[in-house]
């Protein structure tokens, strides 16, 4: 193996790392859900956000293990493809973030509307019974629940609208908006030691991949410029830190910090490696 080779790999072994560490956090958060708090309206709640959250967690550490097993035997010319992979991951880490620093009634209302309304829109666009069905029994177990916090729901699906969910507060914020500059600081305060402008316009980020994702004319006709596979590894690599960092901190209670520091000591060790040989990349096509 080259050397050039050998940086590229280690870096992807430190995301393989991460992905392995969000993946016990997982398992901690599986856990979490098998204690009971002997009232049912806190017992839903709590079930309603500790399965939202385990899911973002999920797609954020299948498509970081996806990266991390594709991208190094990707050609420089085809690495721009996966560009779109870092937005979404970018808008799960923002959903998380929102949500791990919103109050828990919000969270809960946001959470089972947000996914009773998807079920509504399968219903309104495609008509389908099945996908009916599943939004009854939705109601059924959530309706009560909802309407303690003010929250009721139409019993047909299809009056359950976009204009609906968002003259009744029931939409998340813009991604822009829950990319909090100091919710990510507060809640990434080991990675900001290392990486300590994470929190300077997070947004651009985002914006600048949502033209891969929708398909801008520019993005067809270019063949990259050389340095995509550098920018997505940094990134899933810096991101799955935050990821990793926010759970650990607002849902585990600090329990896998320590696997966090030494994982961290380990990128700072082959950080300025990295860094040199991005600078020899620099302008290369």
């Amino acid at each position: 193996m080259e050397k050039a080779e050998k940086v590229i790999q280690r870096q992807i072994d430190l995301i393989r790392e991460i992905v392995g560490i969000i993946d016990s956090e997982i398992n901690d958060i599986n856990e979490l859900g098998k204690v009971t708090l002997n009232n049912q309206f806190d017992d839903m709640r709590r079930a309603v956000l500790l399965d939202s959250k385990r899911r973002y967690a999920t797609t954020f550490k299948k498509i970081a293990a996806f990266l991390s097993e594709k991208i190094g035997n990707e050609t420089n010319k085809n690495s721009q493809f996966y560009l779109p992979n870092l937005r979404t991951l970018l808008e799960v880490y923002a959903h998380l973030l929102f949500l791990c620093h919103a109050k828990e009634d919000r969270q809960a209302v946001l959470c089972i509307t947000r996914d009773l309304f998807l079920l509504a829109s399968f219903v309104q666009h495609e008509g389908n019974e099945p996908v009916r069905e599943r939004y009854e029994e939705g109601l059924k177990i959530y309706g009560s629940f909802l309407k303690n916090l003010g929250v009721s729901l139409p019993d047909n699906p299809l009056k359950l609208t976009y204009i609906f969910m968002k003259s009744n507060n029931l939409l998340f914020p813009s991604v822009r908006e829950m990319l909090d500059k100091y919710n990510i600081k507060s809640s990434a305060v080991e990675t900001a030691k290392l990486f300590p402008n994470i929190t300077k316009d997070p947004y651009r980020f985002f914006a600048h991949f949502s033209i891969y994702v929708h398909g801008h004319p520019l993005f067809g006709s270019m063949s990259g410029q050389g340095n995509e596979k550098l920018w997505i590894i940094s990134k899933a690599l810096l991101l799955s830190s935050q990821f990793a960092e926010l759970i650990d901190l607002k849902m585990l209670g600090g329990s896998r910090i320590n696997e966090i520091k030494t994982w961290l000591k380990k990128v700072q060790e082959s950080r300025a490696e990295f860094l040199s040989y991005w600078k020899t990349k620099l302008g290369s096509a």
